[in-house]
């Protein structure tokens, strides 16, 4: 029950990026295909491939600071449900 709860939050984490307008579109179409690895079922096999994701979006030398420090905050509770 708590790994539902936790992958509910993820979840709302990932849907208020998709909605800021600070993001840039290709990160949107990227956190799209995380919330939909997400929502399969099979979150221990999808989250490190997530997170492996999540972090060449964060790489990325254009993204604003606030967005990147969303990107780790997502990155901890990602770990926390493996």
């Amino acid at each position: 029950m708590a790994k539902s709860k936790e992958l509910q939050e993820v979840l709302s984490v990932v849907t208020q990026l998709q909605e800021d307008h600070d993001i840039p579109k290709t990160v949107k179409l990227k956190l799209g295909n995380i919330a939909t690895q997400l929502q399969s079922g099979e979150v221990s096999l999808s989250v490190n491939r997530i997170l492996a994701d999540l972090e060449e979006i964060s790489n990325d030398a254009n993204m604003d600071a606030f967005v990147r420090t969303q990107l780790f905050n997502l990155s901890a509770m990602l770990e926390r449900l493996v």
